[in-house]
């Protein structure tokens, strides 16, 4: 089991162990039915950016943390959701808001690391982004990026009804913050 505890990613409980190159390929992760350490790469998609190069220089995040958040919302993937459904059945309807669900995330995501940004959660359809160091700028111009990216976007075809258009809301907020585990660590082993 990976956890996340005071600035620093363990498994376990132990820290990361490093070799010279840094942090080891392969990570005890949970039990595997083959009994062999999965490689550390099958995490780095789960982590946030900033997470990913303190861990590679052997360093903990800031704390506490001057920047700027931000919030994205998807709008019109509920509505989406009830159309595809309808439309496809229950099991394909989800096979293609996965799929456009996935294209809309890169592209989003693209223009959040494209200026240095850390996706640190998921929420629904919505993103929260963490911009460590920033004074309001660059996720200012994430957020404009994300804009011209969605509307780059192709329309949602869904049969028997045509295109549905989809939006993006998007907040922004600069200061001080703390990040850290919330809840037992006990659990968190």
């Amino acid at each position: 089991l990976v956890s996340v505890a005071s600035g620093r990613t363990t498994t376990g409980g132990a820290p990361l162990p490093r070799g010279p190159a840094g942090p080891a390929r392969f990570v005890q992760f949970g039990t595997v039915p083959s009994s062999r350490p999965l490689p550390a790469s099958v995490l780095l998609p789960f982590l946030p950016e900033d997470r990913r190069r303190a861990l590679a220089n052997g360093a903990d995040l800031p704390d506490p943390d001057e920047g700027t958040a931000l919030f994205a919302d998807l709008s019109g993937f509920t509505a989406l959701t009830g159309v595809l459904a309808d439309a496809y059945g229950p099991r394909r309807g989800a096979e293609e808001l996965t799929r456009h669900l996935t294209r809309t995330y890169d592209a989003l995501i693209h223009e959040v690391h494209a200026r240095h940004g850390s996706v640190i959660g998921f929420s629904g359809d919505a993103i929260t982004c963490w911009f460590g160091g920033d004074d309001g700028r660059a996720a200012i111009d994430a957020a404009h990026a994300m804009q011209r990216a969605m509307a780059g976007l192709p329309p949602v075809e869904v049969r028997g009804r045509g295109a549905d258009e989809l939006g993006l809301k998007v907040a922004a907020v600069h200061g001080t913050v703390r990040r850290f585990a919330v809840g037992d660590p006990a659990v968190q082993r």
